[in-house]
């Protein structure tokens, strides 16, 4: 199809079009990750491997095993994978440019993040569906690089890589992870998108509850106003986007300086409370 399309039109369908099915499926593969799809275990890892090919890069079997963690270590530093790094924080900083930077390399950043992250890394059977899943995501794309060049290719990873990137949709990570509004664990979005997306902005009700499948989401913010509705909550990522690159106040070093402050805090109180 890109032999015959002009490629200026084929980045703008891959960015317009193709980046909101890739969104899609991510958050299909975070809704396998925590086995909703199927009840079986084995039936939810191969959807996710399945979900991963039109990424490309095969990195659901890793995205699985971190996202557990980060719902087991959220928002510890240096053990929830999602937390920024002192070197990415730094490096980020207010700066407009370096925020639009790492928005549409945020792939890039999150992969090098992991290299350094040592807290745990996969190990025995892990290691066996991580490899599983470089076969079933290379195989077809050396097929497809062998049948209609690198034109195809090119399109997918546009699109895989602004479906996570500078892209309303990619916002979402800034919306979970960063805060520009008063400090909160995590945030919510109530908005279009989540038609598109699996509810996957109902975010603060997903970590209450990271058993219940997408489509009760809304329920269970309707049967709880009483908390849910005194929370802080987004209605537009292309407005949290534009506001996050555009503010200096907002940082990653916020979420990182928080936490930080905030470890440090619960860390003198046990260590009064043992003195006592």
């Amino acid at each position: 199809v890109t032999r015959k399309v002009h490629w200026v039109l084929a980045v703008i369908i891959s960015y317009g079009v193709g980046a909101i099915i890739d969104h899609s499926l991510w958050v299909l593969i975070h809704d396998a990750s925590h086995n909703l799809v199927f009840s079986s275990v084995i039936a939810n890892r191969l959807l996710l491997c399945v979900a991963n090919i039109a990424h490309v890069l095969p990195s659901a079997m890793m995205f699985r095993y971190y996202h557990i963690l980060h719902h087991i270590e959220l928002n510890k530093i240096d053990k929830d994978p999602d937390v920024p790094a002192s070197w990415e924080a730094k490096f980020v900083g207010n700066s407009p440019v370096r925020k639009a930077l790492w928005l549409a390399l945020f792939f890039l950043f999150q992969s090098v993040r992991m290299v350094f992250y040592t807290y745990k890394v996969p190990a025995g059977p892990e290691m066996g569906w991580i490899i599983l899943n470089w076969v079933i995501c290379l195989v077809p794309a050396g097929a497809l690089y062998y049948l209609y060049g690198i034109g195809p290719l090119l399109y997918l990873l546009f699109a895989s890589i602004s479906a996570i990137g500078l892209h309303p949709l990619g916002a979402r990570w800034i919306q979970e992870h960063y805060p520009t509004q008063p400090f909160q664990s995590t945030y919510s979005y109530y908005g279009p998108a989540n038609r598109v997306a699996f509810n996957i902005g109902f975010h603060n009700e997903h970590h209450d509850f990271p058993s219940v499948p997408w489509n009760n989401l809304p329920y269970v913010k309707q049967q709880a106003p009483e908390y849910y509705d005194t929370l802080f909550a987004y209605t537009s990522y292309t407005k949290l986007m534009i506001d996050f690159i555009r503010e200096q106040k907002w940082s990653l070093l916020v979420r990182y300086e928080t936490e930080k402050k905030l470890a440090e805090a619960a860390l003198a109180a046990a260590a009064n409370g043992k003195a006592e």
